[in-house]
């Protein structure tokens, strides 16, 4: 990369994190956090898909990196997706003024495109598709096959290749665990949700590899949290929160 390709690419991160401050946000505790979560995967002149993007933060990140086009469904499904749609458009309007990123109010099984993706993001949404298989993801059969037809339309989306980074909440929660709403994430419903495991071993039977499985800490924690809370012991007491990396395999490989 040139010094001068470096000196855009610098303006372009700094631009988001002050997008997201002027909605009323921290952005850099969210650049921060999405340079962690992306750590392996590289932007620059790529197509990216957000699916189920919601206010869009990650699509402007992939925007600031360097993609060259990305596309966030965000099917405003109720009230509050809307509002989240809202938010992504005001986002937009700030910082994304050659408009690399198009949002799409649409859901993924509703969705038609030619375009092969480099990478595919489903953030804090996977559980979503369909929480009633989610619960009884990993040992129902009948669970696994309705998942199935969501990884098959993620897979034939993705470039040979390419990336998919999945991130949500693992199952497994000490306050869930002990019948205790979490101080630090009271909302969150534990078994609507599946660890990082189960999410890896069935992607690998649609042709996704190399998994990469990281803990996240709640960004509000700052320095000491990257520090000492970016593993799997110290998330089971917070947010259980983790980010899972793959690729999906090159045919003949």
């Amino acid at each position: 990369m040139s010094e001068v390709q470096t000196a855009d690419r610098a303006r372009k991160r700094e631009d988001f994190a002050n997008a997201i401050t002027k909605l009323g946000g921290n952005g850099q505790h969210w650049l921060r956090y999405y340079d962690y979560v992306f750590a392996d995967v590289d932007f620059s002149g790529s197509t990216v898909l957000d699916i189920g993007g919601g206010t869009g933060y990650a699509s402007y990140f992939a925007a600031a990196g360097g993609a060259k086009r990305v596309i966030c469904l965000e099917p405003e499904v109720d009230g509050s997706r809307s509002t989240m749609v809202k938010s992504a458009n005001s986002m937009g309007s700030i910082f994304d003024t050659h408009r690399i990123v198009e949002i799409v109010p649409r859901l993924l099984q509703d969705y038609s495109t030619d375009i092969q993706f480099d990478v595919v993001i489903i953030h804090n949404t996977i559980n979503h598709f369909d929480e009633d298989a989610c619960r009884t993801l990993s040992k129902d059969i009948n669970s696994q096959r309705r998942y199935a037809a969501f990884f098959d339309m993620v897979s034939a989306l993705i470039t040979d290749g390419g990336f998919l980074v999945v991130a949500d909440c693992s199952n497994r929660n000490f306050f869930g665990d002990i019948g205790v709403r979490n101080p630090v994430a009271p909302t969150i419903d534990w078994p609507v949700h599946q660890p990082p495991e189960v999410w890896a071993r069935l992607l690998s039977q649609h042709g996704f590899t190399s998994p990469r499985i990281k803990w996240t800490s709640d960004r509000r924690l700052g320095l000491l949290g990257r520090l000492l809370f970016r593993n799997r012991t110290a998330a089971y007491f917070l947010q259980s929160h983790f980010c899972l990396t793959l690729r999906k395999s090159r045919q003949g490989a």
